[in-house]
């Protein structure tokens, strides 16, 4: 089972499902399960507002804020090793999730292509950072991959992860988070009204809330968005 499935002609495909059920999947009649999530893209509301600078801001928020940064590849490392030395990743997830629900501060978290099997709710984790798009490693999903974007465009399996990622840290209806997406690639497809379709509806709903959000905020300094990231966060910060 999963909460995020971009494409369900997989269904059809992989399982041989009938193609009719799969038309009529069973749908909640209420909301229960929508989390409030503040999604801002800096480089989509002011173009000049470089990457580093964006991560140096997080950084500060991180402070006083438990902050999850997913990214791609380890190669990412590099760019947020200024601010944190502690990486989880398959070796020691457990041992690093442990001690972030423990609901001590901890700071900023970097988790390398961990895009599920995080759950870190309520005060555990308040901030998270989704910086670049997830990539596809093996050679069946490389091949996979640019057989999408030929077709359609858009790679099915980035809107799965990307989605995936930014659930880590909302496990209740009642959960409330900031989440930051970074890079310019990762912006243009959020923004995309073929890939915008491939979300949940929620998170469709809290996307296009968030592009109006970044036209109110347009080429206004970086210092204004953190602003605006400070009015969702608790006052009293996790200790």
């Amino acid at each position: 089972m999963t909460a995020t499935l971009a494409n369900d002609s997989a269904l059809i495909t992989d399982f041989d499902a009938d193609p009719a059920l799969v038309g009529e999947p069973i749908q909640l009649l209420t909301a229960g399960d929508t989390c409030e999530r503040m999604l801002l893209a800096p480089k989509e509301t002011n173009s000049s507002i470089t990457e580093d600078n964006g991560r140096a801001k997080i950084a500060k928020l991180s402070e006083k804020h438990n902050t999850l940064v997913i990214i791609p590849s380890d190669k990412a490392i590099a760019t947020w090793s200024a601010y944190s030395t502690t990486i989880a990743t398959k070796v020691n997830l457990t041992k690093v999730v442990a001690s972030i629900r423990s609901k001590k501060h901890v700071g900023l978290v970097i988790a390398v292509n961990e895009y599920d099997g995080i759950d870190l709710p309520d005060d555990a984790c308040r901030i998270l950072v989704i910086d670049r798009l997830p990539q596809a490693f093996s050679g069946d999903e490389r091949l996979e991959s640019l057989m999408q974007r030929s077709l359609g465009g858009v790679d099915d399996r980035q809107v799965q992860r990307l989605e995936q990622g930014m659930g880590r840290v909302l496990r209740s209806n009642e959960g409330h988070c900031v989440v930051f997406l970074i890079g310019r690639r990762l912006a243009q497809l959020t923004v995309n009204p073929r890939t915008l379709e491939r979300f949940s509806p929620s998170t469709q709903a809290q996307l296009k809330a968030s592009h109006v959000m970044a036209k109110d905020l347009d080429n206004q300094p970086l210092s204004k968005i953190m602003d605006t990231a400070w009015q969702s966060l608790p006052v009293t910060p996790i200790g």
